[in-house]
């Protein structure tokens, strides 16, 4: 799928563009491990919340509301006790429809005989924040399961519209078997429901350091990916999908990959991150991403899926466009869908290093246009190179977000050399310009079909414009089939090549379509 990018990819594959980014922390200390989100009401309007490593370790945010080009001043979120033992970790923010960022964070005493999962709610676009509450208690379970939490808001039309999904795991160090845990709230996160195992009943075995990754889908069903390897019930490690199209009542799991022999990063200078994302446009499309290393070193490979996860594409994409088992590796990845379908990966890159895992590394992205089916050139997001950053916890994460017509991506960064003094950068670049880097992208409409050739259920992007109607014509140019609802089944139609035609409120257009 990816051979139409050949002849660019020789001419740009490393080519890393000259304007800069910022640092927005901007203070003496150790930054990391950023999340960034946008707000769905006013697409400016984008916060980005860190860790900082000044004992006793906080979260800290910024706020802007022209893009990016400015930033406000640094809001540190309170800790539940004013013990000089409670530190903050792991970050993340979602916003509803209304444009309610909710921010979500560990606060623990490090004896861990306390803590919490805090959420706190900001409704001027994360000026401030309301006092925190108490989502989940680390004394809950055995297992205390305030690790690693990321928040979700069903930003659908939906009957759960508006609905938070918490996800959390066990303490990274807790006895196995470790779990994955879920608390729900239905009221804006005034309280948050008592905690369910999620995954259940494909548990995550022996497994430890694993993580749920949630994601809404454009119908408002709830999604959630992780790793599992219990032998008494699968032989062999895999991801797994969860899924729960009736607001978290009841849940289902689908098998998206079996990881191949080399696959596993054994190298602890590679952070093996993994991310999974649903398309807000188009209901059932989702992409996962993972760093994996079955090439020879680690590299970004995705697959997607178009009916809700139940099965996935059979082959991963390599998205990272270096050389194959160049020996210079790519990690600490995390992907997203913008508004009207446009799917973008940001990653950790050590392409243009010398050496190969403590390399000086840039960030880099690539972006899906067609629904996790083939990517972009790779543009890089650093002005300059970051020394590598030699810490195995508390750097864990970068930040990517996107509204219809730009990328925000957040990271840590070590370039200026300070002992003790990492930095958040911020980077915006326009979606043109990156598809401006090859001349088929850009010409490829944002409308699109797909999965196209098709066997099954073919579903129609229409940038969120509603559908009038919907033609199929054989190659005659006779309508032998119209709809009017952006997925519809093909199984009726003898393989070949048809035509479809679409109007929306805004626009029409025809796409070739192969059915086999």
């Amino acid at each position: 799928m990816k051979k139409i990018f050949v002849f660019i990819f020789l001419i740009i594959s490393a080519y890393c563009y000259s304007q800069n980014d910022q640092n927005i922390s901007g203070t003496n200390s150790r930054e990391t491990e950023p999340f960034i989100a946008v707000n769905p009401t006013n697409s400016n309007n984008i916060i980005v919340a860190w860790m900082s490593l000044t004992y006793p370790f906080k979260i800290n945010t910024k706020t802007s509301f022209d893009g990016g080009l400015t930033w406000g001043n640094v809001n540190s979120i309170p800790h539940f006790s004013s013990n000089i033992l409670i530190t903050s970790a792991d970050v993340s923010i979602t916003f509803n429809n209304s444009g309610t960022a909710f921010i979500c964070y560990v606060d623990y005493k490090l004896t861990l005989d306390s803590g919490f999962v805090r959420v706190a709610k900001s409704t001027n676009g994360g000026i401030s924040w309301n006092n925190p509450v108490n989502a989940i208690n680390a004394l809950i379970q055995p297992d205390k399961p305030i690790d690693r939490p990321w928040i979700v808001c069903d930003q659908s039309n939906s009957t759960f519209s508006g609905r938070l999904y918490l996800v959390s795991k066990s303490y990274y160090a807790a006895t196995p078997p470790q779990k994955i845990w879920i608390s729900i709230s239905s009221d804006t996160a005034n309280t948050f429901s008592p905690i369910v195992r999620l995954d259940n009943p494909v548990t995550t075995g022996t497994l430890t350091n694993i993580m749920g990754t949630p994601t809404i889908g454009a119908d408002g069903t709830f999604y959630c990916a992780y790793a599992s390897y219990d032998i008494s019930q699968n032989p062999f490690p895999r991801f797994v999908c969860t899924k729960s199209t009736d607001g978290g009542n009841t849940f289902s799991q689908y098998t998206i990959a079996y990881p191949v022999t080399g696959s596993q990063i054994t190298d602890t200078l590679y952070q093996g991150s993994y991310s999974l994302s649903a398309n807000p446009s188009i209901a059932g499309n989702l992409i996962f991403q993972a760093v994996d290393a079955r090439n020879g070193d680690a590299d970004i490979l995705s697959l997607y899926s178009t009916n809700g996860g139940q099965n996935w594409s059979s082959t991963p994409i390599r998205v990272n466009d270096d050389a194959i088992s160049n020996g210079f590796g790519q990690d600490m990845s995390w992907g997203t869908f913008s508004p009207n379908g446009i799917y973008a990966v940001a990653w950790r890159d050590r392409r243009n290093g010398i050496t190969n895992d403590t390399s000086d590394f840039e960030v880099y992205t690539s972006i899906s246009v067609d629904g996790g089916q083939s990517f972009g050139p790779n543009f890089c997001l650093s002005s300059i190179p970051s020394p590598f950053i030699n810490q195995i916890r508390g750097n864990d994460f970068l930040g990517i977000t996107l509204n219809n017509s730009d990328v925000f991506v957040a990271w840590s960064d070590y370039r200026t050399k300070t002992p003790n003094k990492e930095d958040i950068y911020f980077r915006k670049e326009s979606l043109n310009l990156l598809n401006s880097n090859n001349d088929y992208y850009l010409k490829k409409p944002l409308q699109y079909v797909y999965p196209n050739p098709a066997t099954e259920t073919v579903y129609i992007n229409t940038n969120n414009e509603k559908i009038i109607n919907i033609e199929i014509l054989n190659i005659k140019g006779e309508i032998i089939q119209e709809c009017f609802t952006n997925n519809f089944s093909v199984t009726n139609l003898p393989k070949g090549i048809y035509y479809i035609n679409v109007k929306t409120t805004k626009s029409t257009f025809t796409n070739k379509l192969i059915i086999e």
